[in-house]
């Protein structure tokens, strides 16, 4: 019996470090085929771009303010290396400025001085504020969208 007592202990405690912690590997894809965040969890941008930037009147798909969608496939693809749009909220400072700069490590762009220090427009959120684990959350899941190497293997425009 004593000999059984430490290979069932080494069996439970295997089978543990086996399955692992919850979750997946896959980073996820955001509202549309954005690439995942890395804070908390991998798709913590979904509610907060859900709950905080596309809804009507702000980023939605359809009537986008500055011709921005965060609620459609393919988020990734309308932020880097995308110049930013002109409405009366984005201001005549960000014309010409990148929404998310390819490459870039952490990630730079007008999307990340909106949350963070804007040099143009206004701070977004528009309506409310985002609180320091959501704007984390924001920045690392831009950096996983600006990185040399996606998640998936393909290479950054």
């Amino acid at each position: 019996m004593k000999c059984l007592l430490p290979g069932a202990a080494i069996l439970v405690l295997g089978s543990l470090f086996l399955t692992g912690c919850p979750g997946t590997l896959d980073p996820g894809v955001g509202p549309g085929g954005g690439m995942g965040g890395m804070t908390g969890s991998a798709d913590c941008q979904v509610p907060i771009l859900a709950n905080k930037c596309a809804f009507a009147g702000c980023h939605a798909a359809s009537a986008s303010a500055a011709g921005l969608d965060l609620a459609s496939a393919d988020v990734r693809s309308r932020l880097v290396d995308h110049d930013t749009g002109g409405d009366s909220n984005t201001g005549a400072a960000c014309m010409g400025k990148k929404l998310l700069n390819a490459n870039t490590t952490p990630a730079t762009g007008v999307l990340v001085e909106k949350l963070t220090t804007p040099t143009c427009g206004g701070p977004m959120p528009a309506v409310g504020s985002l609180t320091a684990t959501e704007k984390t959350c924001l920045l690392d899941w831009a950096n996983s969208l600006t990185s040399t190497t996606a998640f998936t293997g393909e290479v950054s425009p």
